[in-house]
């Protein structure tokens, strides 16, 4: 979704004007408090990582006010180009309403991270996370919000003005981006873990569900997953890196 390249790359940017100016860094420290925002750095962002990614833009939303005020002075004091630029580009409608909305929307996928980062994983939790978080994508591509979620809404007056600061008018197309970006994380879950996934088939090795099931069902349940697991591990694997056999 070329918008939310567009917004990741501003989240970048902003990371990199700040990072190793400490008379930067301090000028932004002292709007922050005197518009009683949190003092704290910008984060920055990992291109393969959304845990870090959701950090940063929780981070750049707590400061948004002050990070306006910031670029706002220094275009007035000294015209820099660079302030200039990225006032351009978060003084924005847009940009301001995908901030707030990636927190919602990147909820699901932070609770399936945090999941695979436990030290011990259940892996008879790991199908049903993953069932949830595609559940949760998709009732926030319906319009409304997971169970147990609050949404998001950035505190934009009907006149377009956030924390005394007029906006650009440019949100037009935000519904439209929701969507989109929505859909493609949906479906990039659903081509990581498809139902039939061999890392799946573990999950029958918890036997959570078992004390649910009629005795009927206990005497088939989980036949075909051991079976799949049974016929991979039967015969001796090889592992090699640049042909050789290491393992």
């Amino acid at each position: 979704v070329t918008q939310i390249k567009t917004f990741k790359d501003t989240l970048v940017s902003l990371f990199y004007y700040f990072h190793k100016s400490p008379t930067k860094q301090d000028m932004l420290e002292d709007i922050m408090k005197v518009l009683d925002e949190p003092t704290i750095r910008l984060k920055e962002v990992h291109q393969v990582r959304w845990l870090s990614c959701f950090n940063a833009i929780q981070t750049v939303v707590r400061v948004l006010g002050s990070l306006i005020t910031f670029f706002i002075q220094k275009k007035e004091q000294i015209g820099d180009p660079k302030a200039i630029g990225m006032l351009k580009k978060i003084r924005s409608q847009l940009f301001v309403k995908i901030s707030y909305g990636m927190l919602d929307w990147l909820q699901p996928i932070m609770k399936l991270t945090l999941i695979f980062q436990r030290k011990e994983l259940d892996i008879s939790l790991v199908k049903i996370n993953i069932q949830n978080c595609i559940r949760d994508l998709n009732t926030m591509l319906d319009g409304k919000m997971p169970v147990g979620q609050c949404e998001s809404s950035p505190p934009i007056d009907k006149d377009g003005v956030f924390k005394g600061h007029q906006l650009i008018n440019d949100a037009a197309c935000f519904e439209n981006v929701k969507k989109r970006f929505l859909t493609a994380m949906m479906e990039n879950v659903k081509k990581r873990f498809p139902d039939n996934d061999f890392m799946m088939r573990f999950g029958i090795l918890g036997l959570r569900s078992i004390n649910f099931l009629t005795k009927d069902e206990v005497h088939e349940w989980g036949n075909e997953d051991v079976k799949v697991l049974a016929e991979y591990y039967r015969n001796e694997k090889e592992h090699q890196v640049d042909g050789q056999t290491i393992i």
